[in-house]
């Protein structure tokens, strides 16, 4: 027997419908109409809204995030804002320190960008 049951509609012309039939999915095998089984009562219970199974796995309380938090004078010393950042799309790179960086480190070498026009 097939692990996993298709349902094909069968098609008479361009489009249209005369019946259906079941195929194995992996390999194509149309199954007799007589060796498809009725599905078993309850299978849909795991869509249900109960949350019990999820309860049970991952315990009743859920999991609170106690990870860093940035200040607002953190958000704006990000490398990516820094005029030592070398805005490139193809690498990330602080000529400060001449070495590779994440656009969302924060140094504390930190500098403005200056706006030089002339």
């Amino acid at each position: 027997m097939c692990a996993v049951v298709r349902e094909e509609e069968i098609v008479e012309g361009l489009f249209e419908v005369v019946g259906k039939r079941h195929v194995c999915s992996s390999c194509g095998w149309q199954i007799p109409e007589n060796q498809i089984e009725a599905p078993v009562k309850g299978a849909d219970s795991r869509q249900s809204s109960d949350n019990s199974a999820l309860e049970a796995l991952f315990g009743d309380e859920t999991p609170i995030d106690d990870g860093p938090m940035l200040s607002d004078t953190d958000t704006t010393r990000f490398c990516k804002n820094c005029r030592h950042y070398l805005k490139s799309p193809f690498l990330s790179r602080c000529l400060l320190h001449k070495r590779d960086v994440e656009p969302m480190g924060i140094c504390e070498h930190f500098c403005l960008p200056t706006d030089e026009k002339s």
